[in-house]
């Protein structure tokens, strides 16, 4: 229980080693919650047994494919923070490893395939939303709703519901999962950071158009960039928020405050002037706003 707060001292006292942290005279508060600590360490270390790890699911299809594989040898760690406003603090912080290697706090991991966890579950609850929103709804709304919106989730969710008013939402989410997606490489993307382009990691997925559950079960990058673009464009569009607001109206009052704030943010632009002196060439680079 102690080793999550003995890492993280550690490291903010400059300390090498554990040894010379245990030789230091001091007390420390910490934010973790003892007695659930404690439980949640038990629970994840009951994963090893075979017969738990069965019982609970976590042996078969999608899982430990193989029932003799040895589930002792799988590593389960578990982080829960807790929102205080303004600050998130530590409350939960465990794992099944015997070792004094904090996995939480060191271990490396390629997080590709949690993203796509993460914008799965996104893309779903979008679905989930626009189906509440409009289920049970006349067909002429649906239609007028359909003739206004502007991004292609509640484009298909509007026309599933039009065919099919009284769809459950059980149904319409399997449909969302067989939505298809082309997986080529060859567009640009723009984000934050400009326009982007991605790979797939097998290029025999390049050429192919695949359904969202058949690119996550075999983790197709290209699928997964259109799918987060179109969840972007929900929340842009379609989620009934301010922005879809201000961008519907060009005169909603919100819009003058945004061209303030850009119109203030001064942008570095950088520019180079070589000067040829007697001895070579010198090269000055200047900045200005503009």
């Amino acid at each position: 229980m102690v080793a999550p707060v003995r890492s993280r001292l550690a490291g903010r006292l400059g300390v090498a080693n554990y040894y010379d942290l245990d030789r230091l005279d001091l007390a420390v508060e910490s934010t973790l919650n003892g007695a659930v600590q404690r439980e949640m360490i038990k629970a994840v270390r009951e994963l090893r047994d075979p017969e738990h790890a069965t019982e609970l699911g976590l042996r078969g299809p999608r899982m430990l494919e193989n029932a003799s594989q040895d589930p002792a040898r799988i590593v389960y760690s578990f982080s829960l923070y807790e929102s205080l406003g303004d600050r998130n603090v530590l409350r939960i912080q465990a794992d099944n490893s015997e070792s004094a290697f904090n996995v939480n706090e060191f271990v490396r991991l390629d997080l590709g395939s949690t993203a796509k966890l993460r914008t799965l579950v996104t893309y779903l609850d979008v679905v989930a939303a626009l189906h509440m929103r409009y289920s049970g709804r006349p067909r002429a709304e649906l239609r007028t709703e359909y003739a206004n919106a502007r991004d292609a989730l509640s484009l298909w969710v509007l026309e599933r519901l039009a065919l099919h008013p009284d769809e459950a939402l059980s149904v319409t989410l399997d449909a969302a999962m067989q939505r298809r997606y082309s997986a080529s490489p060859n567009e640009g993307f723009f984000t934050g950071g400009g326009r982007h382009v991605f790979r797939n990691f097998d290029k025999s997925s390049d050429t192919q158009i695949m359904s969202v559950e058949r690119a996550f079960h075999e983790s197709v990058n290209l699928v997964f960039i259109r799918l987060m673009r179109d969840i972007a464009r929900y929340y842009t569009y379609g989620s009934g928020t301010e922005a879809a607001a201000v961008l519907a109206d060009p005169f909603h009052p919100a819009r003058r405050g945004y061209l303030e704030r850009f119109a203030d943010t001064k942008v570095a632009c950088t520019y180079r002037s070589t000067i040829d002196g007697c001895r070579g060439r010198a090269v000055t680079t200047r900045r200005m706003s503009c």
